[in-house]
């Protein structure tokens, strides 16, 4: 078997992973000096930033005995039980483990109030503690029978408030097993769950899923989407079942995220299951992000925030903004650009509600039209505006510029792209993030360049963030972010301090310091996935 245990609480990818293997059937050998230490390890779908996991893994017994060891080539039986245990239980709350099959049972240590269980872990084999507050299954699956599971379901778990779930595709050819499965998962909710995520459950599931929002007075947040699994079916259930308006925050994201379509051609949305998905939302919604690779012939009215696909709502007339909504994050996918010029971008832009008071604008072209419109349309109250991935040039943010509101207070343009030039900052600006990874000037000019422009921002910026190319690294890693602050700040270096942090250009380094008090270097931060992390929908 292989059991991997995630430790640190920066989030980020596989550190390291041990595997257990035997080199003859019923053997696993392993080194005991990993046996009762921390391994590092990759956590699934969860919010992994927010976790602290001090976990041990222990082998024992069926009746939960510790297991001696004493040498480094001993055996261990593949049937021994393998633990998860704490290395203090009272600062044990978050935890996860990825369980692979061939183990037997895994123990949860009973404390644990947010648990996350991923890669073809058997349901049957888990004890789930009562104080599960967050729980996150990940690509579940049961190798035994149906009647089998239901035999064993777990109790309700009366503190639960969240709830993720994802099926191992294998699930969804038993029609049986599916049920059964969906069945036990849900027996755990009480009636105060406030959030709740389905990914890649099959239309069957998905019918129990329906039935169980139904009987969830105080749900507040849906996430529905295809991950895997190329099918929407059952969606339109579980969306009629929710109130038709005034509820809190829904996702809905109908494109899969782990296989191309343009590779998945099975994958299709036909206009009557977009129809019948359409005509199954709730007719306004607190909180909206709606992700479809189709046109729909209306979407729920967000009343506070909406992030949505522009090609989901192109036709639409008027678009569906509400005259009280606040936040608004519009994008144009980059595997559907060639399907529409644009200029068809423009209208949208043009209608923007005057209530906005933040405005996202991803994976864009911005022609001169749709310049034009934005700056006509600019929200009078707007007070933050980022553009991420948007192709602009500096002569065309140039001219945007010239229509922001007084209002505004913070721009962030980490993921645009600059030539040669870097654009006007107005001086009521407060905050400012920019890529500086791709100016297309030499290593000296770029730095003067840079360093004058600095020298020239209105004394009004008071925090300014920056992307640079780290030393020794490509010019497509963009794995440094420096923020500069003008001033003192708890926890920071003061300007002077500076020494090692990275390697900076004298020239950058200089008017960076007589401009700025205090600073803050992150290393290993990479453009794409920070853009990829925004749209992962996960709570």
């Amino acid at each position: 078997m292989r059991v991997a245990i995630r430790t640190d609480d920066t989030g980020g990818g596989l550190v390291s992973e041990y595997s257990f293997v035997g080199d003859a059937p019923g053997l696993a050998k392993f080194e005991p000096s990993k046996v009762g230490t921390i391994c590092n390890i990759l956590c699934g779908d969860t919010d992994s930033s927010r976790l602290n996991w001090h976990l041990v893994l222990l082998p024992r017994t069926a009746d939960r005995k510790l297991v001696p060891i004493k040498e480094v080539t001993e055996a261990v039986m593949a049937d021994w039980h393998w633990s998860l245990l704490p290395l203090a239980a009272k600062d044990l709350r978050r935890c996860g483990a990825s369980v692979y099959s061939g183990s037997t049972t895994i123990d949860v240590p009973l404390r644990c109030t947010v648990l996350f269980l991923g890669c073809y872990f058997d349901l049957e084999k888990i004890v789930l503690p009562q104080s599960l507050v967050e729980l996150a299954v990940d690509q579940v699956l049961t190798a035994h029978s149906a009647s089998n599971l239901g035999a064993s379901a777990n109790v309700p778990l009366p503190r639960l408030r969240k709830l993720s779930i994802n099926f191992d595709r294998s699930l969804l050819i038993d029609r049986e097993k599916e049920v059964v499965v969906a069945t036990a998962l849900f027996a755990l909710v009480p009636a105060s769950l406030t959030h709740l995520k389905f990914s890649d459950l099959g239309g069957y599931a998905l019918q129990a899923g329906a039935e169980l929002v139904r009987r969830l007075p105080c749900l507040a947040t849906l996430h529905l989407s295809v991950d895997r699994h190329p099918s929407i079916r059952g969606f339109d259930l579980v969306l009629a079942a929710l109130p038709r308006s005034g509820f809190g925050h829904l996702h809905l994201a109908l494109t899969p995220t782990k296989f191309s379509t343009t590779r998945s051609p099975q994958y299709v949305i036909t206009d009557t299951r977009a129809a019948q998905l359409a005509s199954s939302l709730p007719e306004s919604v607190q909180s909206l992000v709606l992700f479809s690779p189709v046109r729909l012939p209306r979407v729920s009215l967000a009343t506070n925030a909406l992030t949505i696909d522009v090609q989901a709502i192109l036709g639409l007339d008027p678009p569906p903004f509400s005259p009280t909504l606040t936040h608004l994050t519009l994008d144009l996918k980059l595997m559907e650009r060639r399907e529409y010029e644009p200029d068809s971008f423009a209208p949208i832009l043009g209608r923007l509600p005057s209530s906005l008071v933040h405005l996202e604008l991803h994976r864009s072209d911005f022609s001169e039209e749709s310049i034009h419109a934005l700056v006509s349309s600019f929200p009078p109250k707007l007070e933050s505006l980022s553009l991420f991935n948007v192709e602009m040039s500096t002569a065309g943010l140039t001219d945007l510029a010239s229509g922001w509101p007084l209002t505004l207070r913070k721009i962030d343009l980490l993921a645009m792209l600059f030539g040669n030039t870097l654009p006007d900052i107005p001086s009521n600006i407060r905050g400012l993030s920019l890529n500086l990874t791709h100016m297309e000037l030499s290593a000296a000019d770029k730095d003067a360049a840079v360093a004058a422009w600095i020298t020239v921002l209105p004394p009004s910026v008071r925090t300014l963030k920056l992307y640079l190319n780290a030393a020794g690294k490509s010019h497509e890693e963009a794995d440094t972010l420096v923020t500069v602050t003008r001033r003192k700040m708890s926890g920071w270096k003061r300007m002077q301090e500076w020494a090692g942090d990275m390697a900076m250009p004298s020239k950058l380094l200089a008017a960076l310091m007589a401009h700025f008090e205090a600073f803050e270097v992150e290393h290993c931060v990479y453009i794409s996935d920070r853009l990829s992390s925004l749209f992962s929908g996960r709570f």
